[in-house]
């Protein structure tokens, strides 16, 4: 009986190792064919003290070619792995070789950080159990996915210990099916930074004063502990910033210390900001500029360190190249007659003449500073050139531009302002008598008048300066303008201190009739420019309507020296103001009809099908789509924007690399007002033009280029800017 049922024991025993036998195989086998056949994670990869992997949100290929994966990590207690920015130290997870013959790229995105301190050290990363979303671009979505990557990452407690392991994935075509790992990636997108994931938060200022930043933002909702981190693409360090809450917690005030590595502070530098605070977090594009003067009141005036002093040479050498700007010809003529005309003269009435008339230009600029300050106050958006935006300012140019060609022809006597050309024409007393000083209030007149013809022309460096000082208080205002005013008067200060110069000059004779006649016939060339600037602005039939009552008003002026002069002047007076009238023609219409004009005369200048138009929106989403974006904004009057534009832009590296497709190019064209260019320029800080900007994946807030552009300049920005691949 016990032999029995030790036998039947010994059977039934036998029976269940063969039956688990025949499972684990099967469970082997089933695993490696499921394998085989696709997975959406990969293998862990494990250490002492973290364990990582790939995984997927979808269990195979769908329609789409973009596949949602994220790499996983769990870390013990008291390590981190970093963040796209590491920080003081460290460095973020990457792929240092990936294999895949159905992957174009991988694209990282990275949700808000935390911040470590360690020994005074600033890191950025995550703990404990995070997931870093990914984007793989596939080549085709009719062929399987298969990935091969090995990651290369650094964890870090007290020590920093290398994390490296191949990681393998294998997605099959299908229907695109949701795995069970979508929903936790869909959680760590919504962890990612956007400029509208915060809703209620704003940025209202951000300035840098020596080597402070001062950020002040704006919540809806209670702030707890806010913080920032920055990116930028120059190795520039920002410290932990100290906050400073308002009474309603709705208001904070952030103070970051800033090393730069060479300890100079740049003239501005782009950033992106990321905001976090008790789960609330957005990321922001901004350009970090230094504040000329203290905004404190009963600050000193001016502070060490608050501004490079190139700023300063910059707005003093705009005002010297402002003389020899094309639209500047009047003021050189009157430069030249003033120079060849006082050779005989007494050198201290020389040197009193040339001083006023530098006064004249000071003054000048001061009154411009001052009301640059009123309209800024009162809301106007100001711009240098901002003239040249308006027809009826170009037609007056025009119209008084040939009216001094026709004087220094000899068709009339030119007498305004002031008869100033009657006066230069004359000797100035050679002694000191009771008609020296209304001499030298005509001679300041000249440089009131130098000033008016100078001011609307748009001269290398002119822009830098401004964008200090119309983005500045009413003293940053004040100063770049006095400065600018300084550099224009330089030659009427150099003659005034050494009038002895004027020896070199030739003594007045036959040659400076023929002076007068060149500069008459430079001075045409240069009514040929406006009227040329005036077509981009108004129609054609307009444009020849005025063109027709200017040839007319010419006419009369030319027959008033056979005929009746007064009579004949007072009709190319009356002509040239009906001109006038008619340049401003598309304001007399109904708005919906200017609009149709304004729409007909943009879409006619956009003929050039290598670039789009100018789309503020657009430039993301090209970003984003892995694309260089170079935006160049320029209008036909600005004389730079035309050098870079016939040595540059349409020729060189960018016309090439657009017929490539290497960049997209977008043309903004701000001959004519436009809110939404003047709105773009104001988001940098920018009151002029040229304004030629490069975009893309490790430039997201842009590379503003110089004004005056160099293939060298171009071909950094375009490197900095655009993705390694």
């Amino acid at each position: 009986m016990f032999e029995t049922k030790k036998s039947i024991s010994q059977r039934l025993s036998s029976v269940f190792v063969g039956a688990a036998k025949i499972i684990l195989t099967a469970t082997v086998f089933l695993h490696s064919a499921y394998f085989a056949l696709g997975s959406p994670n990969s293998k862990w990869v494990k250490t002492d003290f973290a364990k990582f992997r790939i995984i997927s949100g979808v269990e195979d290929i769908g329609k789409k070619t973009k596949i949602p994966l994220g790499l996983e990590f769990y870390l013990l207690d008291g390590w981190k792995i970093y963040w796209r920015n590491p920080g003081d130290a460290g460095f973020p997870p990457s792929f240092i070789e990936t294999k895949s013959d159905n992957l174009k790229e991988i694209e990282w995105r990275w949700p808000a950080p935390m911040r470590f301190t360690l020994d005074g050290l600033q890191s950025f990363g995550y703990g404990g159990h995070v997931v870093i979303p990914l984007t793989a671009h596939i080549k085709s979505n009719k062929q399987p996915f298969n990935l091969k990557a090995t990651l290369n990452a650094l964890a870090c407690r007290e020590i920093c210990v290398p994390l490296e392991g191949i990681l393998s994935l294998k997605l099959p075509k299908g229907t695109g099916t949701l795995s069970n790992f979508s929903t936790v990636l869909k959680n760590y997108e919504k962890l990612i930074p956007t400029t509208s994931s915060w809703p209620g938060f704003a940025l209202k200022s951000s300035h840098l004063k020596g080597k402070t930043l001062t950020l002040d933002i704006n919540s809806s909702t209670k702030l707890i502990e806010p913080d920032v981190f920055f990116e930028t693409t120059s190795d520039i360090s920002f410290g932990k910033p100290r906050v400073k809450l308002s009474s309603d917690q709705k208001k904070a005030e952030l103070k970051v210390l800033v090393k730069f590595p060479d300890g100079s502070i740049p003239a501005e530098f782009p950033a992106i900001l990321t905001f976090v605070d008790n789960g609330r977090f957005i990321e922001l594009n901004e350009i970090i500029r230094p504040s000329i003067v203290s905004k404190n009141k009963n600050a000193q005036f001016l502070e060490n360190g608050s501004i490079p002093m190139t700023i300063f040479l910059i707005a003093f050498l705009g005002g010297v190249i402002l003389n020899f700007m094309p639209c500047v010809l009047p003021v050189l003529m009157i430069k030249l007659l003033d120079i060849s005309r006082a050779v005989d003269q007494d050198r201290e009435l020389v040197r009193l003449g040339f001083l006023s008339s530098a006064i004249g230009i000071i003054t000048s600029f001061f009154a411009l500073a001052v009301i640059a300050i009123l309209l800024k106050n009162l809301g106007f958006f100001v711009t240098w050139g901002m003239q040249f935006q308006q027809p009826v300012f170009i037609t007056i140019s025009c119209i008084l531009v040939l009216a001094f060609s026709a004087s220094l022809l000899g068709w009339f006597k030119f007498k305004a302002p002031d008869k100033l050309m009657n006066y230069l024409s004359k000797p100035t007393p050679t002694r000191h008598n009771e008609a020296i000083w209304p001499k030298m209030s005509r001679h300041f007149s000249t440089g009131v008048f130098a000033t008016i013809l100078a001011t609307p022309c748009s001269a290398p460096l002119v822009g830098t300066a401004l964008t200090f000082a119309l983005g500045g208080a009413a003293q940053e205002i004040m100063i770049i303008f006095l400065l600018m005013g300084l550099g224009l008067a330089l030659p009427y200060l150099s003659v005034s201190a050494f009038p002895g110069a004027l020896t070199i000059m030739p003594k007045p004779g036959t040659w400076m009739r023929k002076l007068e006649i060149f500069l008459a016939i430079l001075l045409c060339f240069t009514a040929l420019w406006l009227l040329t600037i005036l077509s981009e602005q108004i129609s054609l039939d307009l444009l020849l309507l005025v063109i027709g009552l200017i040839g007319l008003a010419a006419l009369a002026m030319f027959m008033s020296k056979i005929f009746q002069p007064q009579l004949l002047l007072i009709i190319s007076a009356i002509l040239a103001f009906c001109a006038v009238i008619a340049s401003n023609g598309p304001n007399f219409l109904p708005e919906q009809n200017r609009s149709l004009v304004a729409g007909a005369l943009s879409t006619t200048r956009s003929s050039n099908l290598s670039w789009k138009n100018f789309d503020e929106e657009q430039i993301s989403k090209f970003v984003n789509a892995g694309n260089t974006v170079i935006v160049d904004i320029s209008a036909d009057w600005c004389i730079t924007c035309k050098v870079n534009e016939q040595l540059f832009i349409s020729n060189g590296l960018i016309a090439d690399a657009l017929k490539s497709g290497e960049i997209i190019g977008m043309k903004g064209d701000w001959t004519s007002p436009n809110e939404k260019i003047a709105n773009y320029l104001i988001s940098f800080n920018r009151y002029g033009i040229p304004f030629t900007v490069i975009y893309g994946p490790r430039a997201r807030t842009g590379i503003v280029l110089p004004e005056l552009l160099s293939a060298a300049a171009i071909k950094d920005a375009i490197d900095a800017a655009s993705s390694n691949k």
